[in-house]
């Protein structure tokens, strides 16, 4: 769900995060990606913590297009302020690197609901059938409805707890592909979203990093769901996300 980044349009996002909290994120992309790989823990040890070490992982990162800030769309997103691929397309505000997954295993035939709206929309709408999206926000629904695509359909519940907003999903004789869940009471829309799935349904809970959701996590893998989880930044983020699919055999991702 994208609702926080329509306000930034026009603001200069590089001020508003500052220099500092920059180089924060550049650094800790290259320390996360770079400290994986076996043969560069060596080399970075070398010349790593030296000041000229720190100035040209800042440099590069900055300047190569090649870089990893570059090419998945980071800074294009924080020069807009909001998500986007390096090519300006909306992308889910969920980390780069299951929305890469996500873009590589959708299908034309899939079916989605999604609790939230936004950016991820747009971007669901474009790769598969269709899209129901369950909004909280009046506000937000409002914009997001002027804009939606039209096999996308956005409906409007008033935020509760285990009430109408989790149970949204069954005001249609829809079973799902797909159903994202990243708006409100997240628990119980996962309880309500189980048996609206397709056999080869897959639910997708994103910012699972939060300790609250590890409660999800067992109910899920109770019913017989395993899990995959996918962590890196997301756009306009300062630190690491995760989101995790959870799925079964013979699942529409092929996982």
């Amino acid at each position: 769900m994208s609702r926080h980044w329509a306000p930034q349009l026009k603001a200069d996002p590089l001020n508003e995060m500052g220099h500092r909290d920059l180089r924060r994120v550049i650094y800790s992309v290259c320390l996360v990606n770079m400290l994986r790989v076996g043969p560069m823990k060596q080399q970075l040890r070398k010349w790593l913590p030296t000041p000229v070490g720190m100035i040209n992982v800042y440099r590069k990162q900055l300047a190569e297009k090649q870089s990893y800030l570059h090419t998945s769309g980071y800074f294009r997103s924080v020069s807009e302020g909001r998500p986007c691929d390096k090519d300006g397309a909306n992308v889910p505000w969920m980390n780069y690197a299951v929305v890469s997954f996500l873009k590589q295993r959708l299908a034309k035939d899939m079916v989605m609901f999604e609790y939230g709206s936004g950016a991820s929309t747009a971007f669901f709408a474009g790769l598969i059938d269709s899209v129901i999206s369950c909004e909280y926000d009046k506000e937000w629904y409002d914009f997001v409805l002027k804009t939606a695509p039209h096999n996308a359909k956005i409906i409007y519940i008033a935020e509760d707890e285990d009430g109408d907003y989790c149970r949204t999903i069954h005001t249609t004789d829809l079973t799902f592909d797909l159903i994202l869940i990243d708006g409100r009471d997240r628990l119980n829309c996962i309880e309500q979203s189980i048996d609206r799935l397709t056999d080869r349904g897959v639910i997708l809970l994103d910012d699972t990093h939060r300790p609250a959701y590890q409660v999800g996590f067992e109910a899920l893998h109770k019913r017989g769901f395993r899990s995959l989880t996918f962590e890196g930044l997301k756009p306009l983020a300062k630190k690491m996300h995760s989101t995790t699919i959870f799925y079964r055999d013979r699942n529409c991702l092929g996982i």
